[in-house]
């Protein structure tokens, strides 16, 4: 019984974003696709209202290697490489190739087990109110 009840729990809290609310915005790297996401009307609640949401947005150079514990470095190849650590091979430039900002990357390392982590996880995840296709 508990094992039917408890996912019924955790997706009432949860917001579930649908294909077909795609939204995408044009930066200086190129062309980001997000998801409008609505999260009803309750001003009672912390969210309400629609929301554009861009998910994993790269904003500097993985900190492995050598780059780690340095200073970050501008994210190079976000603008002319193709971007290796995709879920699909993308390339991030200004040739009409989209980025897919549609799901999260892989956390930080924490302190507790558990999630899948990566040293890779300098990825921005961006709300915001009124962003039009």
């Amino acid at each position: 019984m508990i094992s039917i009840i408890l996912p019924v729990l955790l997706l009432s809290k949860s917001t579930i974003i649908t294909a077909q609310n795609y939204v995408t915005v044009s930066t200086n790297y190129g062309v980001i696709q997000g998801q409008r996401v609505d999260y009803g009307n309750d001003k009672n609640q912390l969210y309400y209202g629609q929301a554009d949401v861009f998910l994993g947005i790269p904003y500097a150079q993985p900190p492995t290697g050598t780059l780690r514990f340095r200073v970050g470095q501008e994210h190079e190849q976000a603008v002319h490489k193709s971007i290796y650590w995709f879920q699909a091979p993308v390339q991030l430039n200004s040739s009409n190739q989209i980025y897919d900002a549609t799901y999260y990357r892989p956390k930080c390392p924490q302190l507790y087990a558990g999630d899948y982590v990566n040293e890779d996880c300098l990825y921005l995840n961006v709300y915001a109110p009124a962003v039009r296709s």
